[in-house]
C-alpha cells in the first residue's frame, strides 16, 4: 500500500522480502468464482508434478489458446486451489438477517466510528462484529477493508485521513491477539461449526467473513455512503494471502474490486511511471563512481586562479563583517562565531526585498 496509497498489486509486483498484498481486483484469474463444496475428484483428473502447474495449460496437457477456453481452465485452477490449499466454503451463502450498532462515536478528526454486530442466517444464527469508520463529509466514499492487526491499523487511519471509508473485519489470525478487538481472531471457528460439510480452512473462512461484511455494507437499506465498485482489501504476509482469497472468493466481491481498479486506472498509470523513473535514477546513481581519481584533476590557469582567489577573499571579508555584527548578540562569537556563520550559510533560507534591503530568513 502503494505507495501513493494504493497501487495495482494483483500478484505481479509483490516482493518476497516484504509481502504486502494490496489486492484491488482479480478480474482475470478469478480463482474462486463461487462457493461450492468440491465433490470427490476422479484420480485421473489430476496429475502429480513437482512445480506449480502451467497457468495456460489444461491438466490433460492441452494449451489454452483462446479467450473462450479460459473459463474452463479457470475452473481447473479453482478446484486445485480449493482442494490443496484453502478448502471450500459452504455451498449456500447466508443472508444478513439483523444488524445492530453497539457503539458509535465521533473522533477529533471528524470521522464517525461505529461498532456493528451482524447476524447471518446460518443454522444457529451466528453473529460477528466489525468496525466501520466513515470520514467527515457526505460521500460517496471508496472503501478499504483490513483485519485490525496492530501494524495494519495505521494503514486504516491513513486511508481514513485520505477520504476512504474503512471496515475492520474479523480476520485476525488465530495466533495473534488484539485486546481492543476481542473474538476477531476466533469467531471464524463458530461459523465453521455451522457448516460441518464444508472443507474450508481458517484462511478462507476469514476471507468469507470479509465477503459478508460487503453484503452488509452495500445493502442500500443500511444507508452507507459508499462508492459502488471502489473497494480495496489489504494485508501483510498471511493477511496478504487472506486478502487475495477474499478478493477472488465471490463474484459480487470481484465485480466490486474490479471497479476500483478501473476507477483508479489513471492513478495506477502515474504510479507505474513514477516507479519506472525511480528505478532509472537508481541505476544511473549506481554508475557514478564513489571516488574521482586525483589524476584527472587539472590545475587552474593563472587568470582563473586569480579570479577564484579574489572571490575567496571577498567572501572572507564579508564573513568577517558578519562576525563583527554578531559580537553584540552572541557571547561565544570569538570561539564559535565563524562556525555558526558557516552553518547558517549552508542552511536553506528565504530571500526577500523589504524597505530597501535584502532580507534573508534562515529556516
Amino acid at each position: 500500500m502503494k505507495n501513493a496509497f494504493l497501487s495495482d498489486v494483483c500478484g505481479t509486483s509483490l516482493r518476497i522480502c516484504c509481502v504486502i498484498a494490496v489486492v484491488l481486483s482479480l478480474p482475470t484469474l478469478g480463482l474462486i468464482v463461487s462457493s461450492t463444496v468440491l465433490p470427490a475428484a476422479e484420480p485421473a483428473e489430476f496429475r502429480p508434478m513437482a512445480d506449480l502447474p502451467p497457468l495456460l495449460e489444461f491438466l490433460d496437457g492441452r494449451k489454452v489458446e483462446t479467450v473462450e477456453q479460459w473459463p474452463a481452465r479457470r475452473e481447473e485452477i479453482r478446484r486445485l486451489l480449493m482442494r490443496y490449499f484453502t478448502g471450500a466454503p459452504p455451498e449456500a451463502t447466508p443472508a444478513v438477517v439483523e444488524a445492530e450498532v453497539l457503539e458509535q462515536r465521533r473522533s477529533d478528526d471528524g470521522s464517525t466510528r461505529r461498532r456493528v454486530r451482524v447476524t447471518l442466517d446460518t443454522p444457529n444464527r451466528r453473529a460477528f462484529e466489525m468496525w466501520v469508520w466513515l470520514p467527515e463529509g457526505d460521500g460517496p466514499f471508496p472503501l478499504l477493508l483490513t483485519a485490525p492487526r496492530d501494524y495494519q491499523i495505521p494503514w486504516a487511519e491513513l486511508a481514513l485521513e485520505r477520504g476512504y471509508a474503512v471496515c475492520l473485519y474479523p480476520g485476525v489470525d488465530s495466533h495473534h491477539r488484539e485486546p481492543a478487538y476481542p473474538a476477531y481472531d476466533s469467531i471464524w471457528q463458530e461459523f465453521r461449526k455451522e457448516y460441518p460439510e464444508a472443507t474450508w480452512t481458517e484462511i478462507i473462512t476469514k476471507a468469507w467473513l470479509a465477503g459478508r461484511t460487503l453484503d452488509y455494507l452495500f445493502d442500500p437499506k443500511r444507508g452507507y455512503p459508499l462508492a459502488e465498485g471502489q473497494v480495496g482489501i489489504i494485508g501483510f504476509s498471511r493477511y496478504g494471502k487472506q486478502s487475495m482469497i477474499a478478493a477472488a472468493n465471490e463474484e459480487s466481491a470481484r465485480r466490486t474490486m474490479r471497479g476500483f481498479k478501473i476507477a483508479h486506472a489513471k492513478l495506477r498509470e502515474q504510479l507505474q511511471k513514477a516507479e519506472a523513473k525511480v528505478d532509472r535514477l537508481l541505476r544511473q546513481r549506481k554508475k557514478v563512481s564513489p571516488r574521482v581519481p586525483a589524476t584527472e584533476r587539472k590545475a587552474l590557469k593563472t587568470k582563473k586562479k586569480l579570479i577564484a582567489d579574489t572571490i575567496k577573499m571577498a567572501a572572507y571579508q564579508v564573513e568577517t563583517q558578519l562576525l563583527g555584527m554578531l559580537q553584540n548578540h552572541y557571547a561565544r562569537a570569538d570561539e564559535e562565531g565563524r562556525t555558526l556563520l558557516q552553518a547558517a550559510m549552508q542552511s536553506p533560507a528565504r530571500l526577500e526585498v523589504a524597505d530597501g534591503e535584502l532580507r534573508v530568513t534562515i529556516a
